[in-house]
């Protein structure tokens, strides 16, 4: 009989795994911070935690030029920026 293991395996050669990971990461750093905070008894709304989610998936698409548009005003205006010099470089 064959045993089927879909999870995630991790190989630490790959850029995307290396994304995968870093992305899992700061998830689980996010909803920790967000933990503690409503444990200490600060009411974190979820504008707020929406903001930060929105924040670190706007650092992804930046930081590996994916097609996908930004969400925040501030990133969406870099990565217009970004997108221009590319256009001019391969001019």
């Amino acid at each position: 009989m064959d045993i089927v293991d879909s999870s995630y395996i991790n190989n630490p050669d790959t850029e995307t795994d290396n994304m995968v990971n870093l992305y899992a990461f700061y998830i689980l750093e996010i909803a920790l911070r967000i933990a503690v905070l409503e444990v200490i008894g600060v009411n974190v709304s979820d504008d707020v935690k929406n903001y930060v989610m929105d924040e670190h998936l706007d650092w992804i698409k930046l930081e590996k030029y994916l097609d996908e548009d930004c969400v925040l005003p501030m990133n969406v205006f870099r990565q217009m920026i970004e997108k221009l010099q590319n256009q001019e470089q391969n001019s």
